[in-house]
């Protein structure tokens, strides 16, 4: 399981200092963008970030039990960013559609089906 967690932090690194996933996957994350990400910084992507994961490993056990801690930074993070950052800039999930897509059944022509 290390390695699949590897993995998965090095693809974070962009978005963490406010860049789009390079192209290449790790490999291309690691050799060919790491001076790109490096000069690239933006700060309030990188200060929510870093709030986040610090909020995640020192929130103490007493309080874990109460309240998960990806809950508390999430709020902390949410509070930190509409009172101190106010960054147009920084990447936010959009908007996720309130209703179901439109069911589409698949459409196949004689030719596309064949036998192995």
């Amino acid at each position: 399981m290390s390695g699949i967690v590897s993995i998965l932090v090095i693809l974070q690194i962009a978005p963490l200092v406010g860049e789009q996933v390079p192209k290449g996957g790790v490999i291309g994350t690691i050799i060919s963008n790491i001076p790109t990400l490096i000069t690239n910084i933006n700060a309030p992507d990188l200060v929510l970030g870093g709030l986040t994961i610090t909020i995640l490993f020192l929130t103490p056990s007493k309080l874990k039990y109460f309240f998960p801690p990806h809950l508390i930074a999430l709020i902390i993070g949410t509070l930190v960013y509409i009172t101190v950052l106010q960054h147009p800039e920084i990447a936010r999930i959009p908007e996720i559609p309130a209703e179901w897509p439109k069911l589409q059944l698949p459409y196949f022509t004689p030719g596309q089906i064949t036998c192995y």
